[in-house]
């Protein structure tokens, strides 16, 4: 169902750019994620680092994981804004293994939710609810050591 810009963007969290959209009917409307940037800092929000960021071998790997998660998260909202619920799945599905794979495990509970959001509620507002839970996760999350 194609989305259309009714007011924003405005900022989330301080680095996650929305936007509100709502659908041709005017009977449904969600938030869409327009931009994201990796904060430099976090003063209020609790950040994550990777199980695995000690591991001098991995520690690229959880870097280049953690710094295309904003364009994956741009990818889930763009589908679900033309109603490609299958894509949302898919992408969903990806983000559940990998981010177990890297180590971050809190990824696997919001992007199963979302997963199953796609293939089973079909509704945009559900959608994006859940991706704004995903999204909450994945804007903790920081590669390397923590200081």
């Amino acid at each position: 169902m194609p989305f259309r810009v009714v007011r924003g963007p405005f900022s989330f969290a301080g680095n996650l750019h929305l936007a509100k959209v709502r659908c041709k009917t005017g009977m449904h409307s969600a938030v869409r994620i327009t931009g994201w940037t990796m904060p430099t800092y976090a003063s209020k929000v609790e950040v994550s680092y990777s199980q695995l960021a000690a591991d001098a071998d991995l520690a690229e790997l959880v870097e280049l994981f953690v710094g295309e998660l904003p364009g994956r998260l741009r990818q889930i909202s763009d589908a679900a804004a033309v109603g490609d619920l299958e894509t949302v799945g898919r992408i969903a599905h990806q983000l559940k293994g990998a981010g177990g794979s890297h180590g971050f495990p809190q990824i696997g509970p919001p992007a199963l939710k979302l997963e199953q959001a796609a293939r089973e509620t079909k509704s945009p507002p559900a959608i994006f609810a859940v991706l704004e839970e995903l999204t909450e996760v994945c804007d903790r999350l920081r590669p390397g050591l923590p200081e």
